[in-house]
């Protein structure tokens, strides 16, 4: 996994971002900060293991607003 930080053209503003293969799948999160990154990696990753092991969840309520 390789973590980079790098100057976003549209916001013109520095954005972290990571290259992750979790469930079959090759994922690039973009974030503001190192920790925000750390967070949806660690997301990938749980989700990665449930559905490699089958394992049951309870789904996670996002609240808008």
């Amino acid at each position: 996994m390789k973590i980079e930080n790098f100057k976003d053209p549209a916001t013109n503003r520095y954005k972290w971002r990571a290259g992750e293969i979790g469930a079959g799948q090759r994922h690039y999160p973009v974030a503001d900060t190192k920790d925000e990154l750390a967070d949806i990696l660690d997301a990938i990753r749980k989700k990665a293991r449930t559905l490699k092991y089958r394992l049951e969840v309870e789904p996670e309520h996002i609240q808008s607003g």
